[in-house]
């Protein structure tokens, strides 16, 4: 499998454990894993490639194909034979469960191969680099969620450890750190400050934010949504660890956007934290 694939693998996994109650399983998967990729520079730079060119949106197709053939070049100076033979290990050390790749990691594989092999196919390499470039200057809506399946979707969002590959990509991608917003910088500049009385207060005004904006979202969603709600948010009180600090900033970022599409006459754009 490519790096991509394998993150998605392994990201699919936590989820899966984590539903059957394995939440400490999880945990520990997903910070073990990161720690493993940031000792291998190999595979810091493919998840840097990976990121970069699976999340970037660029209109302009010229800035595009620049930004494309820019993010390639961490990778210059492996052979596509160290890069397999890392992605093996890792699939090895973390028996990591096969799956399908998408089109955009499929693409972007076989524009790393082109660029780090000696057999090259130029017909490949011309179909994915078009491929990529599309993908990158094709803005991606994010769709309003039905409330069907709303409560499954807050669920997701909230179990999924985002803020796991946020730290790694700040770690791994310094060059492109701009792309943080204020609110990212300021949690984490906080976080490695070790303020206990700033991390407290950081956390209560959190908490005040996070009840704020579920009160506004409760009178429009259904008992389930309610119910996941509170104990999502139960779950970040009962711990004061930095880990239910990061939960409770993700969380807090769904649930503003849930605001928009649920109560949107209700939400009037209050502080927003950072």
């Amino acid at each position: 499998m490519n790096f991509g694939t394998i993150v998605d693998s392994i990201t699919k996994q936590c989820i899966t454990q984590i539903y059957e109650c394995k939440d400490r399983q999880a945990k520990g998967l997903a910070k073990d894993f990161i720690r493993y990729v940031g000792l291998k520079e190999v595979l810091q730079r493919q998840f840097m490639v990976y990121h970069n060119l699976n999340t970037a949106y660029i209109k302009d197709k010229q800035s595009a194909q620049m930004f494309v053939s820019e993010s390639l070049k961490p990778l210059g100076k492996y052979s596509f034979a160290d890069i397999q033979s890392f992605n093996a290990l890792l699939e090895t050390k973390y028996s990591v469960p096969k799956m399908k790749s998408t089109d955009i990691n499929r693409h972007i594989g076989n524009l790393i191969k082109y660029h780090t092999s000696e057999i090259n196919d130029p017909q490949m390499y011309v179909e994915s680099f078009s491929f990529v470039v599309d993908h990158i200057s094709t803005f991606r809506e994010t769709k309003t969620l039905d409330k069907d399946v709303l409560n499954e979707s807050m669920e997701l969002k909230f179990l999924k450890p985002q803020h796991v590959v946020k730290i790694a990509i700040k770690k791994f991608n310094d060059k492109y750190k701009t792309t943080f917003n204020e609110s990212d910088r300021r949690l984490f500049n906080l976080l490695k400050s070790k303020d206990d009385g700033e991390i407290r207060k950081y956390r209560e005004t959190l908490l005040m934010q996070l009840t704020e904006h579920c009160a506004m979202i409760v009178p429009a969603a259904d008992e389930d949504i309610k119910k996941n709600l509170e104990k999502a948010i139960d779950r970040i009180k009962s711990n004061e660890d930095t880990d239910s600090i990061l939960y409770g900033y993700e969380l807090l970022s769904e649930m503003k956007e849930m605001n928009k599409h649920l109560v949107e006459d209700h939400y009037n754009g209050g502080e927003v934290i950072g």
